[in-house]
């Protein structure tokens, strides 16, 4: 190979190939190096041999390979053309790797085999070492927790009048499942096949369904069989045998046995001479002589042709392997069964904990059927009795059962039972605390003992006061393992890990209590007696309460430094002595967003707060939002409280307090450390949704669930601060009427005409979405409030006739054609060219135009054409000449010849959300006749103050801007004089606004949308509020409710009115969100 090879005559690439293939290299490093060298066939030659030697292993490997170095390639990533894989092991003796598709095994894949390290085509992607998981059986050491005591009559006998009374049912009783007890099964346990036989539904039908559910969670937690709650080795279970693995297993082992016969120099022939019949063993033995393989190197080629001979059994032999590997949670010993067929029998014995629960967390996170067995099991080996749960966990929930197999409780009805549970309706033992404030109330003394109670135990570093759900434990051994109420265990280090999360609770006192004075008062006496221990509180509010924070500050603890941290010359410097950092929810977004740049202001993370507390805790309720990411990221440690103050805790149903839980870091819910952000609302969730399932169906459980819920929650109802404070508050007579409002005869028929076509478009619709039914819900509160409001789209019938990808087309005359989206030269400009229509091509497959079709921008296209161009864009559709977007628009198809059904009383319109639909020309007048028509309400709002002079007025809506601004304007024109809060103004206007209403008599009117202003506001001068248009949302009319209805209303009168348009949607929400939220079912839709 060393001499010259003459290249004058070689000049084509195929030419090449072969005389390089005749040296004996393989064809694809042959095209590879012909590619590299061209007609260089001595470079090409040279190449070839060092990779053919060498191939494509990793560098280091390959030259500096040492023997203290562990050699894995395990996870490595390589290329085998044209497929990547994954390496998955690595047999030293012979330099092989075995790889797999790096998509798993799913079809389509390639099979995994072994290789060559050496393999020349084999290119290394990404070389790593790690530890290949092995298939050893799981160790740990066991600790004796005691000798257990469990009854045994009423767990295996079947209460009177099951569910089946079947004889052979029936028969399945007593004796039939206690025989197996003492009986020693393949785990060496004393329980015989009682872990397969005993199922939920005996544990239903058994005399005493505690005792019974306690004995299913010893036999599953002691069977090293049960999938979900026995200790697993390193290795990934084998999947079960199936043709898919038999085909992958057999390649494994063929691939292997050729690759080291290879390896031991037995040519291609000779290893191709293996067949799968009986001889394949003699031909096998044959090759000793000839090639003088060594001993070790046969047996291990005998046993691999066995296993491909026998794959099955092969698979099944590394399932039972595993399976040997595993090992029980819990096993007992010294078993003894006292007292058999009595009814005073009982099953007593000795049990033994494996440590590695602690390690794979199997008693940590209930999330599924480890903890509430983990949580039996545990009683059993605490010897607890069998808990006596109260009769009234549930009271509010009619018709609730135990132990039945369905969900009976909603969400929202759990909202209700939290809210319950937590409530605090009576105050009797008070601490002698001196608050110095001589007008503190009995509730707020309430509220703010208890919020105490958790600050001095952080400040003490009282861990046993701040934990008290958990309780310590220590065995003979010495270990030391910690027991939470709702039965979760936890070893000595992952509670230390525990004890550094922050603590604190939800303070969800009604609306107006006095929660924004308990708080600054709280602060106040903390710095005067834990003065060391005290650091800065940062106070998150909504925007709009800036101003009247600083307000309270100064009113109740004017001793206290505040730092207003807002606006473009926010800064906290390092030397900085606030008590307070007030700030917004907005600016903490803004800074400590995971997706916010290079920020002018970083302050905010540059300091360790003492407290952090959420004024309108709710602004963080959708564990998705920005807003709740940016507060939750806050560091924080054992030594921070974190307080949640809001007077609606439950907006729409219990999954609101998971957010208000991991951000107060609350066990179980979060376990340590958090986890990884995206895991952590379907983790946190999952969390809520198990616990509450079980405490439907466990009393127990729903016992201690609601200790857990009334340890971290604070609510107080006006009625209950009543009760604790005295009837002199809240006891304002409040009526809450709905004014009926007639619209005009044109208005009415708009209404009329929009609900049938809704009414339609519901119909016709076979799966139509929540987003969907929600645009239908905003067309009809838009239409009560003007016709105009809503697109003219939506009045009339959508088009039938559509294009296979959904788009509305109509067929029309030149003359007839209707392009209301372009200007008028334009149109005619278009329909010019439709006259000559043979002169012109389309612009897509520039022949001559088949079936003119229009477009809403005004462009020609055959009908095909356009067609398939829409059909390759599946969201939104646009122009393929100008890029207009034409999703919701209509196709005109033009008839050149013949006749077209057009009567001239119809007309089609359209819109990107309402799509195109016909029209009657006279409902197209009356739409845009209404243009000059004022909307009623309005009327009916100047009407009010005509009528009530002396009264004064919050007035919300949830409209737009332009209803905003069309109330001020009507406000002007009739001399009321107004202020009002928007979404755009600044701090400061904000706070005069509030100022001027509150303290000029002649201000009558205060106009607040429900999105920015429902939320924290004083504006007691008002003794009436007037809702716009009905409130869409129960506990957002409280709170607008409440702005008026505080401690500090001096008026005994309050009245809350809501404008309805008669005739329209808004006359049933106005009565369904007085007493519940609406759905789509109370609507119609």
């Amino acid at each position: 190979m060393s001499d010259e090879i003459p290249v004058e005559s070689i000049t084509h690439r195929d030419e090449l190939v072969e005389c390089l293939l005749f040296m004996g290299f393989d064809r694809h490093l042959c095209e590879q190096a012909v590619d590299i060298f061209n007609d260089d066939v001595n470079s090409a030659s040279d190449w070839l041999l060092r990779q053919t030697t060498l191939g494509q292993m990793p560098k280091r490997f390959k030259e500096n390979r040492t023997a203290s170095f562990n050699y894995t390639f395990y996870n490595s990533r390589v290329r085998l053309e044209p497929d990547d894989y994954v390496v998955q092991d690595y047999d030293p003796a012979y330099n092989i790797i075995l790889i797999e598709s790096r998509y798993g095994h799913h079809e389509g894949t390639p099979d995994p085999k072994w290789v060559s390290l050496s393999d020349p085509s084999l290119w290394w992607l990404e070389e790593k070492h790690d530890s290949k998981p092995t298939v050893d059986p799981v160790t740990g050491m066991k600790h004796f927790l005691g000798t257990i005591r469990l009854p045994v009559y009423d767990a295996f006998h079947n209460a009177p009048g099951t569910f089946n009374d079947s004889p052979s049912y029936q028969r399945q009783q007593g004796s039939w499942f206690t025989n197996e007890l003492l009986k020693r099964n393949n785990q060496g346990q004393p329980f015989g096949n009682l872990p397969s036989m005993y199922n939920r539904a005996r544990v239903i039908a058994s005399r005493d369904p505690f005792l019974a559910f306690r004995w299913q969670s010893l036999l599953y937690y002691c069977d090293k069989h049960n999938e979900t709650l026995r200790l697993t080795p390193n290795a990934p279970e084998p999947p079960g045998v199936s043709t898919r693995r038999i085909r992958q297993a057999k390649c494994k082992l063929w691939t292997k046995m050729q690759m080291i016969l290879e390896v031991c120099g037995v040519d291609s022939d000779d290893r191709q001479s293996i067949s799968t019949a009986e001889r394949g063993k003699a031909a096998i033995m044959g090759l000793i002589r000839p090639y003088n393989l060594d001993t070790t190197t046969v047996h291990q080629i005998l046993q691999l042709y066995q296993d491909y001979r026998n794959t099955r059994t092969h698979l099944r032999k590394e399932k039972k392997e595993w399976q040997d590997s595993c090992a029980s949670v819990f096993t007992v010993t010294d078993a003894a069964y006292v007292g058999q067929g009595t009814e005073g029998s009982y099953f007593q014995a000795k049990l033994w904990m494996n440590d590695l629960i602690f390690k794979e967390a199997k008693g940590m996170y209930p999330e599924s059927n480890n903890w509430i067995h983990l949580r039996n099991v545990m009683s059993v080996a605490l010897n607890n009795a069998i808990e006596v749960i109260p009769d009234d966990i549930f009271k509010s929930v009619r018709g609730h059962h135990w132990y039945s197999h369905y969900a009976q409780i909603t969400l929202p009805q759990w909202g209700k039972v939290t809210l319950d549970w937590s409530h605090r309706k009576t105050f009797d033992d008070m601490e002698n605390i001196d608050w110095e404030q001589p007008h503190i109330m009995p509730h707020q003394q309430h509220a703010m003992e208890w919020i105490y109670a958790k600050e001095r135990a952080v400040a003490n570093g009282n861990l046993d006061a701040i934990y008290d759900s958990w309780t310590k434990h220590t065995l003979d051994s010495g270990f030391v393992y910690y027991h939470h109420i709702m039965g979760n265990i936890i070893n000595q280090e992952q509670y230390n890990a525990l004890t550094k999360q922050p603590t604190g609770g939800i303070l969800a006192q009604s609306v107006g209590a006095g929660k924004t004075s308990e708080i600054l008062m709280l602060i106040s006496h903390m710095k005067k007696c834990h003065n060391a221990q005290e650091g800065k509180t940062l106070i998150a509010v909504p925007t709009t309460m800036l101003g009247t924070w600083e307000h309270e500050i100064q009113k109740w603890t004017p001793e206290l430094i505040v730092n207003v941290y807002y606006g473009n010359r926010r800064s906290i410097p390092l030397e900085d002595e606030s008590d307070i950092i007030l700030t917004s929810y907005r600016t903490i977004c803004s800074e400590l967003a995971a997706s916010s740049g290079p920020l002018k202001h970083d302050d905010l993370k540059k300091h360790q707060y003492r407290r952090i507390i959420l004024d309108e805790g709710h602004h963080i309720r959708d564990m998705t939002s920005k807003t709740f990411k940016a507060i939750n990221d806050i560091p924080g440690n054992g030594n921070q409280t974190r307080w949640v103050v809001t007077a609606t805790p439950i907006v729409k149903g219990v999954g609101d307090l998971c957010a208000y839980l991991t951000f107060l870091r609350v066990f179980p819910w979060v376990c340590g450390g958090l986890v990884h952000p995206s895991y952590m609302r379907r983790s946190v969730n999952s969390i809520m949704w198990t616990l509450t399932s079980y405490a439907e169906s466990y009393p127990f459980i729903a016992y201690n669930l609601k200790n857990m819920i009334g340890s971290v929650m604070f609510y107080q109802s006006k009625k209950s601060i009543k009760t604790i404070s005295g009837p002199e508050h809240f006891s304002r007579a409040l009526t809450d009427t709905t004014v009926t409002i007639v619209p005009e005869p044109v208005h009415l028929k708009m209404l009329k005409t929009l609900r049938e076509m809704v009414d339609k478009r519901v119909k016709s619709s076979q799966r139509m979405t929540y987003a969907q039914r929600l645009r239908l819900m905003k067309w009809l509160r838009e239409a009560a409030m003007h016709p105009t409001l809503v697109p003219l789209a939506a009045y009339g019938n959508p088009l039938q006739r559509r294009t296979s990808n959904g788009t509305a087309i109509v067929t029309s005359t030149i003359e007839g054609v209707n392009l209301d989206a372009v200007e008028d030269k334009f149109a005619e400009t278009v329909k010019n060219t439709l006259t000559n229509i043979d002169e012109e091509r389309c612009p897509i497959c520039l022949d001559s135009i088949d079936t003119p079709t229009v477009t809403a921008c005004g462009h020609i296209f055959c009908s095909e054409c356009i067609n398939n161009a829409f059909n390759h864009q599946p969201s939104h559709k646009r122009c393929p000449c100008c890029r207009t977007t034409l999703t919701g628009k209509v196709l005109r198809e033009i008839k050149l010849q013949g006749n077209v059904d057009d009567t001239g009383d119809m007309c089609v319109v359209e819109h990107p959300h309402a799509g195109a639909s016909e029209i009657s020309k006279e409902l197209k007048e009356s739409w845009d006749e209404s243009y000059e028509m004022l909307s009623p309400k309005i009327t009916q709002l100047t009407k009010w103050f005509e009528e009530n002079p002396t009264e004064k007025a919050l007035v919300f809506t949830s409209m737009t801007s332009n209803i905003v601004n069309t109330i001020m304007d009507c406000l002007k024109i009739h001399d009321v004089d107004h202020v009002a809060i928007t979404g755009n103004m600044t701090k400061n206007q904000r706070t005069n606004a509030i100022r001027h209403f509150q303290n000029n008599e002649s201000c009558r009117a205060f106009i607040l949308t429900t999105r920015s202003a429902s939320f924290g506001l004083t504006l007691t001068a008002a003794s009436t509020v007037i809702f716009f248009e009905p409130c869409m949302n129960r506990s957002l009319r409280n709170q607008c409710i409440g702005r008026m209805d505080r401690l500090s209303q001096k008026s005994k009168k309050l009245s809350v009115i809501t404008f309805a348009v008669e005739n329209s949607i808004e006359e049933k929400l106005a009565d369904i969100v007085k007493v519940k939220n609406w759905s789509f079912k109370d609507v119609g839709l």
